[in-house]
């Protein structure tokens, strides 16, 4: 039954930008870019695929290889950039690029064309770059043995992996988001060799914020919450809710705390292969195109209210455009129409969390937080205002001079604050 799905995805890779004929629904195609017929496109979807800011990024080799850069600022009008030696499974965070395969990790800075590579790692599980935040990189392998681990790259030209878990021959690792300060992690367990296939799927929650800062084995497996006969594809979530993208099926489940993991309903016949979240409506690709679901009052019975026939292998969401990838190029849709997602006190957010790393530190800062539209202001302890800032971001230190600092967010009538050392 795997080899059954590998193969039907492959093929369904091969036809990556077809563009059916079938009707749309509030959304339309507006760019392409199509590589030469000699380029296909690495992996399996969503790892060899990212966009930052009006550039996309993909990936054509998984231990080595070279990773094109797409010029989007004329989303009706893609070219080409530049193209550079890299590994071929993507992440990014901020203006880097993060490319891995063949057990290493590298580190691009983007602002530069062609990109410039800051460090490379060797020997980790670097076979998958799943997903990027607030300083934090997760790197996957899926197969036997499957293996992950999470690098912490605030200092850009050094990155640690802080975390790893892998080796065993039951389970696999098949995808990872991160929103900070939590990892959220799908996978499956099957009995190897097994002619029933009867896989348990389920998630997993780590809490980046508290991670130990280990080397060596981690003894955690990446389900204990799931159900049985689905392979997952892939995972996103919000504030409280995580959906898993699954063979036959979407899953998903209640997210209260890290103990609190509960699934809640299945929309069976529902084959998404990559999902994306932004403000109470999911974008999935399938095999039959893009849709846009509004999952925001009713996450177990979605709206349809967008649809493209076009497909891709994943989709990155931009204001009002989808940037999509396949085997071949990629495609960029507009929504025009259709869900206002949650607005208002409908999807009401978490608590603040925010951090800094380093801290103490000496010349500069990186300001991690899991609510983008809050501004963080900085005090020395004599109530002076130095710097704000809105948004994960790196803090140049270089204008406070050595001492104590409270870092301050404001949320409703809660008030949050972090201390700082400020090192000669």
């Amino acid at each position: 039954m795997r080899r059954f799905i590998f193969v039907v995805v492959l093929f369904l890779l091969a036809f990556c930008l077809c563009f059916g004929q079938a009707d749309s629904l509030n959304m339309r195609r507006i760019g392409t870019w199509i590589a030469p017929d000699t380029v296909s496109f690495y992996g399996w979807p969503s790892t060899a695929f990212t966009v930052i800011g009006d550039k996309a990024f993909l990936g054509s080799g998984a231990g080595g290889g070279t990773i094109w850069q797409i010029d989007i600022s004329d989303p009706t009008s893609p070219e080409l950039d530049t193209v550079f030696v890299g590994r071929g499974s993507l992440g990014s965070w901020s203006h880097y690029l993060y490319a891995a395969g063949g057990r290493h990790l590298q580190v691009f800075d983007v602002t530069q064309t062609p990109p410039i590579m800051l460090a490379e790692t060797t020997g980790a599980y670097a076979y998958n770059a799943a997903d990027a935040d607030s300083g934090y990189v997760v790197s996957f392998r899926w197969g036997w043995p499957s293996g992950w681990n999470i690098f912490d790259v605030s200092e850009p030209e050094n990155p640690v992996v802080i975390f790893e878990i892998g080796g065993d021959y039951d389970w696999e690792d098949r995808d990872t988001y991160i929103k900070f300060p939590y990892a959220y992690i799908t996978g499956y367990m099957d009995l190897y060799g097994d002619p029933d296939y009867d896989a348990a799927m389920g998630v997993s929650v780590l809490d980046l914020d508290t991670l130990p800062y280990l080397h060596g084995w981690g003894n955690l497996r990446p389900f204990p919450h799931g159900v049985t006969g689905y392979y997952p594809w892939s995972i996103v979530a919000n504030e409280s809710l995580i959906f898993v993208g699954a063979d036959g099926a979407t899953h998903v489940y209640s997210f209260d705390t890290l103990e609190g993991v509960q699934h809640l309903c299945s929309w069976n016949g529902t084959s998404l292969f990559t999902l994306s979240l932004s403000n109470g409506l999911l974008y999935g690709c399938s095999g039959y195109g893009t849709v846009v679901l509004d999952v925001c009052e009713n996450a177990c019975s979605p709206e349809t209210v967008a649809y493209h026939p076009a497909f891709a292998a994943d989709v990155i969401i931009g204001d009002s455009l989808l940037i999509g990838y396949g085997s071949n190029g990629i495609v960029i849709l507009k929504k025009t129409g259709g869900g206002l997602g949650c607005q208002g006190n409908l999807c009401p957010a978490k608590d603040i969390r925010f951090s800094l790393l380093p801290n103490p530190a000496a010349g500069y800062t990186n300001l991690l937080i899991n609510a983008p539209g809050v501004e963080v202001f900085f005090y020395d302890i004599a109530g002076r205002l130095h710097d704000r800032a809105k948004g994960a971001q790196k803090i140049d230190l270089h204008n406070f001079s050595p001492g104590l600092y409270l870092a301050v967010a404001h949320a409703g009538n809660q008030t949050y604050v972090v201390k700082l050392l400020v090192l000669a």
